[in-house]
């Protein structure tokens, strides 16, 4: 369900025009992200990467990131 919210909030958040910047800001912090810091959104094609999405995600947490992500049927 939680993981669901987040593809919820990413897709809501890409799409949207935002108008009440601090209430999108509130709503990514209770979901544990830092919308007050600059991001940049990646979209990242990896068909037949073996164990994807592990080694991005490996990735992020080794630079200390916490980084808004959906999980897709054919990806991340």
């Amino acid at each position: 369900a939680e993981e669901r919210m987040r593809a919820t909030f990413l897709d809501e958040l890409l799409a949207a025009e935002i108008a009440d910047e601090q209430a999108w800001t509130q709503r990514g912090a209770s979901l544990g992200y830092d919308l007050s810091r600059p991001h940049v959104a990646m979209l990242i094609d990896a068909y037949n990467v073996p164990g994807w999405p592990a080694p991005l995600l490996r990735f992020v947490q080794q630079q200390n990131v916490t980084a808004p992500y959906a999980r897709r049927e054919e990806g991340v």
